[in-house]
């Protein structure tokens, strides 16, 4: 292989997170400042081609009912991207035995089992699609791996009125 052919793939991989990172942006409301913190993609390009995915994903994966909710589809990205984000900072603590304190869902229990098992298929998918992710923060293993356990420990009381 080339240097030219490794440059080049890089350049793509490169330019295709920066594409996604944009695609994301584009979807604040109008009206609003800026992207919170929460609709913001992580910094990790495994983790930006998980969500990615995620949001491709979504709407075929819903009720047909909820479809046509477009709050409730901001609402389950919102939940995503919180999900995904603290896993990245678990995943970077291998040390760690306990998992790391999650912010509170604003889903009902339905919905938030669909994103949490939506992501980790989303996650499983992308490292089937055998793309190199070099510049990740976290192997993508480590990744799924912390997705898996944010879903098995995970507490689905019922959220607040």
């Amino acid at each position: 292989m080339s240097a030219d052919t490794v440059v080049g793939r890089l350049f793509v991989e490169a330019l295709n997170a920066g594409l996604a990172r944009a695609r994301a942006a584009s979807r604040v409301p109008v009206g609003t400042a800026g992207p919170t913190a929460a609709a913001r993609l992580p910094a990790d390009p495994f983790a930006t081609a998980v969500l990615v995915s995620f949001d491709a994903a979504l709407p075929s994966a819903l009720a047909p009912r909820d479809r046509r909710d477009a709050a409730l589809q901001a609402a389950m990205r919102r939940r995503g991207r919180q999900i995904v984000t603290g896993a990245l900072a678990a995943a970077r603590q291998p040390a760690r035995r306990a998992p790391l304190p999650e912010e509170p869902s604003e889903l009902a229990s339905a919905h938030e089992s669909l994103v949490r098992t939506l992501l980790l298929e989303c996650a499983a998918l992308t490292v089937c699609d055998k793309k190199r992710f070099p510049a990740g923060t976290v192997p993508p293993a480590d990744l799924v791996r912390e997705l898996g356990r944010s879903t098995r420990t995970a507490r689905h009381a019922p959220r607040a009125a």
